[in-house]
């Protein structure tokens, strides 16, 4: 299975939010290690991870890992300046 990332910037850091789909339902990834730059975030029981800080003027590439499920990835867009 894969796991499916979405995320967004949440004024100057970003949250993302992994989930898998099995038996039919989408589900929250607890424990997911999300990475974006050379930071590394844990999901909650959510599958919500917080970044307190993320670049703002250029593209920011998110991936997310759990044992052997399929990472997934997300991408932020840049901030206008």
């Amino acid at each position: 299975s894969r796991l499916h990332v979405s995320a967004h910037r949440n004024g100057h850091g970003a949250v993302a939010t992994v989930k898998a789909v099995y038996d039919g339902s989408s589900h929250p990834v607890a424990g997911a290690t999300v990475t974006a730059g050379k930071r590394h975030k844990t999901t909650d029981t959510h599958g919500v991870a917080r970044f307190k800080t993320v670049a703002q003027h250029k593209r920011v590439h998110l991936r997310a890992t759990k044992l052997e499920l399929r990472a997934g990835t997300a991408t932020l867009r840049a901030k206008k300046r």
